[in-house]
């Protein structure tokens, strides 16, 4: 046993040794004595381990229209710039042309977001593609880019292997979108959302359930919106989700009794707990720019209550605000 030891640390520094010197052997020899390999986790392959295991330690920041401030929303450039700053998750829109073409845009009309007028079904992916983004959130007083209107494929090669995305379909178009998504292999990278309560036919039926991560965007009831998809208790709704394997759960509440109430049951399930500090009616007031200008008592907040995935149009902002508090 002692004469097969020696021998195995011989062989193993020969090998060391080859490989830091150059020194060569043979294929046979090579073979035969290989040390087992140790790959690094790749960058895609952390995110989807934080996704899937969460903790009160590691916050993921989602880009909404990828990172826009700096170049505009739902762009090559907005993707590319998220991921030279490490952000975990972009938010990507989709809609369909005449012709039926997916590409990646937030409005049903190309006004606000180009330097053209009409609604996005209306033009065939040739003409779209004539027109020019304005830069960060569009409007009258936006600059015109360069930057073409983009496929969701071009979306989607963009962020592949190296950030999560969020699909945000606008239509009734997730087939094929899902198809999409399978053609480029990229479905344990891609979440998709859905508004919709456990028992609607839409989200029972869904092609994507099992394929993708999927997440529910679950709404307090609000009294000025009669007929909206929402539910009075957190807690009371959540179990009947749970049958989808949800990755997440996407709470839209306007008071904070609302999300509290629904917390545990989302720990309890072993999910993550998504908010968005995009719109007042969103996170009970707790909106970017107070944001931006007193992160404890805003996204801090939130965290402390048990979010931990936070959507944001200031995603690099967040992510700083994170990095100083040890939370990514």
């Amino acid at each position: 046993m002692v004469m097969n030891l020696s021998s195995n640390i011989k062989i193993a520094s020969i090998v060391i040794l080859s490989s830091i010197f150059g020194i060569g052997c043979s294929n046979e020899a090579a073979e035969h004595n290989q040390l087992p390999s140790i790959s690094p986790i790749s960058e895609i392959g952390r995110l989807q381990e934080q996704l899937d295991s969460p903790s009160s330690d590691q916050i993921m920041v989602v880009a909404h229209r990828g990172c826009w401030r700096e170049t505009a929303e739902n762009s090559i450039a907005a993707v590319e710039t998220c991921i030279e700053n490490n952000i975990d998750m972009i938010e990507v829109d989709v809609y369909q042309t005449i012709d039926g073409h997916l590409v990646s845009i937030h409005d049903k009309t190309v006004d606000r977001t180009t330097d053209g007028t009409g609604d996005v079904s209306s033009f065939t992916l040739e003409e779209i593609r004539l027109l020019k983004l304005k830069s960060g959130a569009g409007g009258s007083d936006a600059e015109i880019t360069d930057w073409q209107v983009p496929l969701l494929e071009e979306m989607l090669l963009a962020a592949k292997n190296q950030i999560l995305i969020n699909l945000d379909v606008k239509e009734a178009i997730y087939g094929q979108s899902l198809e999409l998504v399978e053609a480029l292999e990229m479905t344990d990278q891609v979440l998709i959302k859905m508004v919709a309560l456990p028992d609607d036919e839409r989200l029972t039926g869904a092609a994507f359930l099992g394929k993708t991560y999927f997440m529910p965007i679950v709404r307090q009831c609000r009294p000025e919106k009669q007929g909206m998809i929402c539910s009075k208790d957190l807690s009371d709704v959540l179990p009947d989700y749970e049958k989808f394997s949800p990755i997440a759960y996407e709470v839209v509440f306007h008071e904070e009794e609302y999300l509290i109430d629904g917390v545990d049951e989302i720990k309890k399930q072993n999910k993550r707990l998504w908010v968005n500090t995009l719109q007042k009616h969103h996170a009970a007031g707790h909106m970017d720019l107070e944001s931006v200008a007193d992160p404890d008592n805003h996204w801090g907040h939130l965290i402390n209550i048990g979010a931990d995935i936070i959507q944001t149009d200031n995603p690099i902002e967040l992510a700083t605000y994170l990095d100083s508090k040890g939370l990514r």
